[in-house]
């Protein structure tokens, strides 16, 4: 169960949010509450835009002319000199606002720079197998958790991604859900029609855009489509289209980069996947990613770093001629190697292998390892780890990141400084702990089982 503080209220929050979905969502809350944030702006008085008025004395009874061509020269004089200074005044102002507005305009505030630190955990949670998910957030450093919002009945988080603030996850029903605020709120930006099924979708690494890929729902025809939308889930843009007949998997996106990466293959069936690819969306173009690689060797949890100019990825032994139990029938295991790719150049490089041949556990089973990879958080340095151990790739060398207590069963952020993963407690709980590299010590941020769906780890 995943452990709630004695006593602790759930704070009132939002219903979910519903933004303009494709069609309408009859298991989403009918009520809603926007939060509208007003800008204030400082009134400028009428008086203080006008200049100074000038006050003339009562002329008296003319008694020459002459007087009276006097009088009208000084005042003549007094109001020149009056409009003149307004006019300086009016222009020294003028030029102000202008310089303003073409470098940094007074209403508009600089965007925060990112320092890529971890801000919060968004995850998934339900107390038993009969009860809805609801969304959960809680402090990256540990702290109480707070609800974001209750799911449907049917609702599930499936294929969480995370980039910077904006979380997004795809739900039964062909939904799109999604958080700009660090996970504190959810909304349904996107539902597809009865005509096409959703297949995977992703955060564009600027958090402007996401990408989904769908299939037809009816006929032989499994040829996949990327479309993406805007965080508000309007603007929506066909990206491309399979010219295989293969359905297509979004695994990263970067909208100001032009590049999208996907692997081909079947869905929703034990069909092999057939290629790695990277599209470039400004030239229309798709390249092999990992040409001549026996696809089936590649480990499904390869990652690529937000700029697209790198992905890590393991690859296992593949021998046809030792039969094994169950799927896939072959052998697929030790010797593991943990690979990168430069995206550009696509030269592969070998950061370590692991494991032998045939190796069993202790208990006389074949032995199968489990590896967690990445990128530190805003940068192309790789991680991986494996077992009780972290490494991080410097100089395409393995180097010791951090060494966990226990079996690691998933990590979800790395940085030089800071370590969140979750480790094993029992064969069903795990332990989510924030590590201090330096100082090698844990701070538990909460414990799950197999009610809890983490979603990801949002940075500032």
């Amino acid at each position: 169960m995943e452990e709630q503080p004695k006593n602790e209220p759930i704070e009132p929050t939002q219903p979910l949010q519903e933004a303009a979905p494709a069609q309408p969502d009859p298991f989403v809350p009918v009520s809603r509450e926007e939060s509208i944030l007003k800008s204030a702006s400082v009134g400028v008085s009428e008086a203080d835009d006008q200049p100074d008025r000038v006050v003339q004395p009562p002329v008296p009874p003319k008694k020459s002319h002459k007087k009276a061509i006097i009088i009208a020269i000084v005042t003549l004089l007094v109001l020149g000199a009056a409009a003149g200074a307004y006019f300086m005044l009016s222009k020294d102002s003028s030029t102000t606002d202008n310089s303003t507005a073409t470098d940094t305009p007074a209403s508009q505030e600089k965007p925060a720079v990112a320092t890529y630190e971890a801000d919060k955990v968004t995850y998934a949670y339900k107390t038993s197998q009969a009860n809805p998910y609801s969304m959960y957030y809680r402090p990256a450093a540990g702290g109480e958790r707070k609800e974001a919002t209750k799911l449907p009945a049917d609702g599930y988080p499936g294929s969480p991604d995370v980039v910077g603030q904006t979380a997004a996850f795809v739900s039964p029903g062909n939904k799109i859900y999604l958080s700009t605020d660090g996970g504190v709120t959810y909304k349904l930006i996107f539902e597809l029609d009865a005509t096409e099924e959703l297949v995977s979708a992703k955060v564009s690494s600027d958090q402007n855009r996401v990408a989904f890929s769908t299939i037809p729902t009816e006929g032989e025809d499994s040829s996949g489509t990327v479309y993406s939308v805007n965080t508000s889930g309007k603007d929506k843009q066909t990206v491309f289209k399979s010219t295989s007949g293969k359905a297509l998997h979004v695994r990263a996106y970067s909208a100001s980069d032009n590049k999208l990466a996907y692997y081909e293959g079947c869905y929703g069936c034990d069909g092999p996947r057939t290629s790695y690819r990277l599209y470039d969306i400004k030239a229309k173009t798709s390249k092999d990613i990992l040409p001549g690689v026996d696809i089936r060797s590649v480990q499904y949890n390869e990652v690529f770093s937000s700029d697209l100019s790198s992905m890590v990825y393991v690859q296992s032994t593949i021998d046809d001629k030792i039969q094994v139990d169950g799927i896939p029938g072959y052998y697929d295991a030790a010797p593991y190697s943990v690979k990168t790719v430069d995206l550009k150049t696509l030269k592969v490089t070998t950061i370590e292998t692991i494991g032998k041949k045939s190796e069993k556990n202790a208990n006389g089973t074949d032995k199968y390892r489990q590896f967690y990879i990445g990128f530190l958080a805003g940068t192309d340095t790789a991680y991986y780890a494996e077992g009780t151990t972290l490494n991080i790739v410097e100089a395409g060398k393995p180097k010791l990141h951090y060494t966990f207590a226990t079996t690691v069963t998933g990590v979800h952020y790395v940085s030089q400084k800071t370590v969140i993963a979750s480790t094993e407690k029992t064969a069903n709980d795990f332990l989510l702990n924030n590590y201090d590299v330096a100082a090698k010590k844990a701070t538990l941020i909460f414990e799950g089982d197999t009610n809890t769906v983490l979603v990801g780890v949002t940075t500032k």
